[in-house]
């Protein structure tokens, strides 16, 4: 008898950190908004923005790694696929946002 297929165990991790280190990538660059309009003369290398800007690097890395367990989960036989695959896409998209972000503020200096 066939027994109905479990959730893959990476796909379901690669969602959770995707969705976590989505809702820090905003709340980073929201602050970092905050504080540059509340103070427009910071620099970039006053201990906030360093912190911050770790913070970001941090969060692109973990994506990653999220990444990299969508295609392990994707990978996977014998198991749903769907966590995997909007994990996979929204760590990719995150990243992607996260990069043009930088990007942006290179070009802008």
């Amino acid at each position: 008898m066939n027994q109905p297929e479990k959730h893959s165990g990476l796909g379901i991790a690669s969602f959770v950190i995707s969705i976590l280190m989505a809702i820090l990538s905003i709340g980073i660059v929201a602050l970092v908004t905050a504080l540059t309009f509340t103070n427009p003369n910071i620099s970039d290398e006053s201990p906030q923005m360093v912190l911050l800007g770790l913070g970001i690097m941090g969060s692109l890395a973990m994506m990653m790694v999220a990444i990299g367990l969508g295609i392990a989960g994707l990978c996977t036989r014998n198991r749903k696929k769907i966590y995997a695959i909007l994990g996979l896409t929204f760590a990719t998209v995150n990243a992607l946002g996260i990069i043009g972000l930088m990007i942006i503020g290179m070009m802008m200096e």
